[in-house]
Parts: C-alpha cells; structure tokens; sequence
C-alpha cells in the first residue's frame, strides 16, 4: 500500500490543472525532503500543502482525518463550519453574516469594523480577500460599532450551521428585474432552483427592460444548482465549461429548467420558466468576494453580446475541485479543471 504522501503526489501529478506551470520532478523532491523533516503524519501533511502552495492552488487544500467526519457531515446536510461572518480585507468590515451561524447569534452586525483579532492587529487570510479569523474553534474579535462610542468585544466559537440562503429578487426603477444571487450548496438544490425560477417569472413583465444578476456575495458552492437557477437569463444550449489537466472540455449545458454536465443532468426545477422576451440584457455584480462556482456564473454569461460586468475584480480562483480520500483518512482537494466561457 502506498504512502499517503505517495499517493497525494502521484494523484496531484496526474490531475492537477497547474501541474504545467511548476517543475514536477524538482517539486516532488522538495516535498520528499521536506517530510522527512517532522514524523509523519504531520511532516507528510506539511509537504502536501507546500505542494499545493507552490502549485498556486489556493483554492484546494487538505483535511487530517479529524475534520473529515464533520466537513462530510455538513456537507449531506446542508451544513458549514466556522464562525459565520465574512470580513473583507484591508478594510476589516464585516460585509455577510450567515443568517444561522455564530456571528449572528453574538449580535454581529454587517459593516461593524473588526479592530482586533484575539487582541491582535487583523491580518489578511493567505490569497484570500478576507480577514484571517484563524482555524481555532474560538476566536476574539474587538469591534467598533457606528454610532457607538466604545468597542465591543465578542467572542465566537466554530460550528456546524445550516445554511439555507436561496436567491432573492425585486424590480428596480426603469422596469429592471434584480436577482441577488448568494451562495448554493446541494442539500438545498431544490428549493434553491425552485425559488429561483419563482422569481425570474414574478418579475418578468412584457416591458422589462433588462436584468441585474447580484453576485457580490457569491462565495461558491454548487455551480449546477446556479446554472439551472438562472437558466431562463443564460438561455438554451451552452453555456460554459471545465477543462481538466489533459485539455480535454466537457460543458455546461442549460435546457428546459436542467442543468448537465456534459450529459449528466446535475440540477432541476420541475416548474421550468421561460421568458417572455428571451436573449435579455444582463447587467452581473461582482465583488471581490465573487469565488469559484460564483465566478463560473461569471463566465457563464460572458460570450453574450448582451451581457456586461460591473463591479470590483472577482477572487481569482475559476477552478473546479475534486476530492481524494487519503488511505489514513485524510482528504485532498484539489482544482482539477478551469471553467471557460461559451466560446470555448
């Protein structure tokens, strides 16, 4: 049986998106070295996540065999670990509460300003644009409240939560449709698909004249859920695509309230809608936040004439992830295809 570092690396070697853009065999041998260095399974731990650094891939990563159990618990559930806030960076204002996480029930507020991160000046996460909270289960954070003289201090404590955010619309001046577009994760594909299409169709009038589709909050999650969603705006047939390792394209396909993978269908509505003047004009918000499956979104509706973007550059991060369960239980994922647009 292989090692786990052993098989990390053969796996990376072989599926990885960004494997072209290293030396393999010198960055293989570093890691090797730099194993040998901690008893494992730490030091193989260590070397797998150097690999994935230098790699760039900072939208994979590795989970120890500990977190496995509640990252797949959460995920058939609907559910997410942490602290339930995110902080933009350098900023340091709070910008999304999740509506159940803990943040919201500490009384968090969205534009408090984090001064103090367990009594330390906040840093940036990695590559992310957020404020670093760390991966501790508990977390201090010193907030300055407007219209409050003197700072707060709350502390939040990492939980499971369920997350049950589904897209929000309403009719803007100058007879625009607005679609805020958050989040999806796939223990709440129906009902996300379903309130989507409910939406579309409410405010879609003989006289409208175009759409806003709202993802300055769309940290990802399931990509097919938001493709079925906002297929009435994307339209009929092709829209986008993965591109793994070897070059090889399957795409993303939108028809009658369903969205496939290539051939497989991956989400649905059984209440399909249409519009009533198709091939709209599409305004789409992003934000430094926009990320993975959010920024495939993105490039969904790139390639039509009738689509303009406006907002702040997205998270940099278009690429589609696998997971591989390690043989002492640990888990990589790791970005083994890079979304493209319609044309390919």
């Amino acid at each position: 049986m292989k090692r786990p570092l052993d098989e990390a690396l053969d796996w990376i070697a072989e599926n990885s998106v960004l494997r072209n853009g290293v030396d393999w065999v010198t960055l293989r041998q570093s890691a090797l070295v730099l194993a040998e260095q901690t008893e494992s399974p730490v030091g193989a731990y260590r070397a797998i996540r150097f690999v994935l650094e230098r790699l760039g891939d900072v939208h994979g990563g590795l989970l120890p065999p500990a977190e496995v159990g509640w990252f797949q618990k959460g995920t058939a559930r609907g559910m997410v670990r942490g602290h339930g806030l995110s902080v933009i960076h350098p900023e340091r204002v709070v910008v999304h509460l999740d509506a159940d996480g803990p943040a919201t029930r500490s009384g968090v507020l969205v534009g408090d300003v984090v001064e103090a991160v367990n009594g330390q000046t906040p840093v940036k996460a990695g590559q992310a644009p957020l404020v670093d909270l760390g991966q501790d289960t508990g977390v201090e954070l010193t907030l300055r409240r407007e219209h409050q003289a003197q700072p707060m201090i709350v502390t939040l404590e990492s939980d499971l939560y369920t997350v049950t955010e589904t897209p929000r619309g309403q009719r803007l001046d100058a007879n625009i449709g607005y679609v805020n577009v958050p989040s999806a994760l796939r223990a709440t594909a129906q009902s996300y698909v379903n309130q989507a299409h409910q939406i579309i169709q409410a405010l879609d009038h003989e006289v409208t004249g175009g759409w806003v589709v709202d993802l300055r909050h769309n940290l990802g999650g399931d990509l097919y859920m938001m493709i079925a969603g906002l297929g009435p705006l994307l339209g009929e047939g092709e829209v986008g695509g993965l591109v793994n390792a070897s070059g090889i394209r399957r795409p993303w396909v939108y028809r009658n309230g369903s969205a496939f993978l290539g051939s497989s269908r991956r989400a649905s509505t059984n209440k399909p809608y249409c519009l009533k003047n198709p091939a709209p004009n599409v305004a789409i918000l992003t934000s430094r936040l926009t990320a993975s499956a959010g920024e495939a979104i993105v490039m969904a509706f790139r390639g039509s004439f009738r689509t303009r973007s406006f907002g702040e550059l997205t998270a940099g991060v278009p690429t589609g992830l696998e997971n591989k369960k390690l043989s002492d239980g640990s888990l990589l994922r790791l970005s083994t295809t890079l979304f493209s647009d319609r044309t390919g």
